[in-house]
């Protein structure tokens, strides 16, 4: 099967950033809001939006580009139970994925969407939602930890399209990353993975 473009460049920007690593440099402290943080991306050209990680509030944290926090929204219909990353689609949408799944047990996996031009003036707002299951989990969790391929702590957004990328929890580790591919829109999908790649020799 042929690789998709979308997989060789995460993996491309994934090597990059391994080699680019010894010559980082801190631009930001970031408020002791995010201290928890999972979740950043380009909101637009001047903002970033972000969230934290499990048990937190269900909230979005708008910074600009030096990382000062100067704006907070509250989804009044969410609930934080494992929110491990977002994408956004460059016209105002945000997709939080409430998509960890450590211990390969949860039912109820999802993708808030939040749609609203207008959020650095509110301070809440609703979300819409897609309910995600996996074809190839039969088990909750599976009974051998050889299985254990659901958790997923990456989200990403590409041509009306999102994607989930799967960390491996399998024991002994096997490296495995799984990519599943489902329409940017409500709804309740049972997804299909749609490449597997292996990241370790």
């Amino acid at each position: 099967m042929r690789t998709p473009k979308i997989i060789v460049l995460f993996c491309t920007l994934l090597l990059q950033s391994c080699v680019d690593a010894q010559s980082l440099e801190k631009i930001a402290k970031l408020d002791l809001k995010l201290q928890e943080i999972s979740g950043l991306d380009s909101w637009n050209d001047s903002v970033l939006v972000a969230h934290n990680d499990s048990g937190n509030e269900p909230m979005l944290y708008f910074l600009d580009l030096e990382g000062n926090l100067f704006h907070e929204v509250k989804i009044t219909n969410a609930f934080n139970v494992d929110w491990e990353d977002l994408a956004t689609d460059g016209k105002g949408t945000i997709y939080i994925g409430d998509i960890g799944n450590n211990q390969n047990r949860r039912q109820d996996l999802k993708i808030y969407i939040v749609h609203d031009k207008d959020l650095l003036r509110k301070k809440e707002v609703e979300a819409q939602s897609i309910q995600l299951s996996y074809s190839d989990q039969k088990t909750f969790p599976p009974e051998n930890k050889t299985d254990w391929h659901f958790d997923a702590e990456a989200l990403g957004f590409y041509h009306d399209s999102l994607m989930i990328f799967t960390k491996s929890q399998t024991k002994p580790f096997d490296g495995i990353t799984r990519c599943y591919k489902f329409p940017a829109k409500a709804g309740n999908y049972t997804l299909k993975a749609a490449q597997e790649i292996q990241l370790k020799e």
